[in-house]
């Protein structure tokens, strides 16, 4: 975009300078906090006095993440895509950071060029590697070494995939939140090692309560609530190590397979009928 930058240089004081980055190589880093990377021009985004959105947007998710990250630091911006929240797992993260909550150190960048560079340079293996909008445990991958990466950003090339930190004999948790209510699921995988996920051959079973300190419980339904959710599933690790209960992700329509949930559910659509007369 040559006269992109022209342009742009021309109604700027003398001196200023234009850089142009597309989005494919803006890097989101949670590691711990959360930073936006231009990778093309080697800068932080906080780095920069002004960010000027310009050209055709395939992913809304893109924009409205860096938006976020440019509003909460102040950084002016032409063009505010805050307003599109489809809340892939990017959108989530930011969320649960805005939150105070706890996540596994993650990465993201489109070009899979950078995504291996930063993950090699700033992850140890086993990693886990997984698609940005992925579910039911699909394309959810824990990757041992250079070998197993370079075949999974391969195959899946088209993917918008995420690098992160594994959580090595961590707790899997489920918080199924149902109106006011919720319900403590423990996950435990079944012939696949990897991922605990039921729709992989995970097993869960319903635990008590105090399996998960009442803090972390309310956070869940505190996320919950905050992005307009009566039913959630929100996934939780415990890492028995740091004792940290890391967030993952937040998913709308959770599988109501316990009939304590189902039974919840039901009180909670009996109430909302209720309501409505």
């Amino acid at each position: 975009m040559p006269e992109f930058r022209q342009q742009f240089a021309d109604l700027l004081p003398d001196g200023s300078q234009v850089d142009i980055c597309n989005y494919d190589l803006i890097r989101f880093d949670f590691d711990p906090e959360f930073s936006v990377y231009d990778c093309h021009n080697h800068r932080p985004l906080h780095d920069y006095d002004l960010v000027i959105f310009k050209g055709p947007i395939t992913d809304s998710n893109l924009p409205a993440a860096i938006s976020r990250f440019l509003s909460a630091k102040g950084i002016a911006h032409i063009g505010d895509f805050r307003r599109f929240r489809l809340l892939n797992k990017l959108q989530q993260f930011i969320d649960m950071r805005d939150a105070g909550l706890s996540i596994p150190t993650t990465y993201y960048v489109g070009d899979k060029a950078e995504l291996r560079r930063i993950a090699l340079q700033a992850l140890q293996f086993p990693m886990v590697v997984k698609a940005l909008n992925g579910s039911r445990g699909r394309v959810n991958f824990k990757v041992e070494g250079p070998d197993q990466l370079d075949e999974v950003l391969k195959k899946y090339h088209g993917k918008q995939l995420m690098v992160q930190h594994y959580i090595a004999g961590a707790d899997d948790y489920r918080v199924l939140v149902i109106g006011e209510q919720h319900l403590v699921i423990r996950r435990t995988p079944g012939k696949k090692a990897y991922p605990a996920n039921t729709s992989q051959g995970g097993i869960s079973e319903v635990v008590a309560t105090d399996s998960l300190p009442p803090l972390v419980i309310k956070q869940a339904h505190a996320l919950a609530e905050n992005l307009g959710f009566d039913l959630a599933g929100i996934d939780i690790l415990h890492d028995p190590r740091s004792g940290i209960h890391y967030f993952l992700e937040i998913n709308s329509q959770p599988a109501i397979a316990q009939p304590e949930a189902q039974e919840l559910l039901t009180q909670l659509l009996l109430d909302r009928q209720s309501l409505e007369k």
